[in-house]
């Protein structure tokens, strides 16, 4: 049978009782403290351009507790920080958005937000949007069969980024199929989201080409 162990962490938000076996107390152990670290030395960071990927996945076998708390902990660094942060949301839009209302209530101002591997609907795109979140596409925008991402895309009035993330496509497909449902060339929308990546991270400005 498993031995069970009771270890009480104190951490500078209070006493964590945490239950786990010996090896994943360890992991557990570090991983918090490591956490700490980063809250109590945000200096050493202060050259990053942002914070991420952070977020909460319902579909993850993590407890959901579990995941808002270490994400209340990451929006925080973020926000600290005055950097922008990237977020991994699966199934929990509501979460990810009441965290950032919390947050904007606590402090002057909070950058954007981008939830990268966008695959909703242009209404949410647009709720995300109000609540100062950001939405990035990927690779999906590729596929024929999602209609309701490639749907958001071509409709979306709010600013918004490309990527590949970890499928292994070409990024300059993800352009191609971006600036179809666009209905502009590709110079074109390179320029707009150059453009939105400048004010997202206020980045001096430049002049990058894009070739196929």
């Amino acid at each position: 049978m498993r031995k069970e162990k009771l270890s009480i962490l104190h951490t500078s938000s209070g006493p964590i009782v945490i239950v786990l076996s010996n090896l994943l107390l360890a992991f557990a152990l570090y991983f918090i403290a490591r956490v700490e670290f980063l809250l109590e030395n945000l200096s050493l960071f202060a050259d990053s351009d942002l914070v991420g990927e952070c977020g909460i996945d319902k579909l993850c076998r993590v407890p959901a507790r579990r995941q808002s708390q270490l994400f209340e902990w990451q929006a925080t660094i973020a926000a600290d920080m005055q950097k922008p942060m990237v977020i991994h949301c699966v199934r929990a839009t509501d979460e990810v958005i009441r965290m950032r209302s919390m947050l904007t209530a606590q402090h002057k101002s909070l950058p954007t937000w981008v939830i990268h591997g966008f695959t909703g609907n242009t209404q949410l795109a647009s709720q995300l949007f109000r609540a100062g979140i950001w939405v990035s596409f990927g690779n999906a925008i590729t596929d024929c069969r999602r209609t309701k991402v490639r749907d958001s895309l071509s409709r979306l009035t709010s600013p918004f980024l490309l990527e590949t993330d970890d499928s292994g496509a070409d990024i300059r497909d993800v352009y191609a199929a971006a600036a179809e449902l666009r209905q502009c060339d590709i110079e074109t929308l390179a320029a707009t989201v150059r453009e939105n990546y400048m004010k997202l991270f206020a980045k001096p400005t430049a002049q990058p080409s894009y070739t196929r």
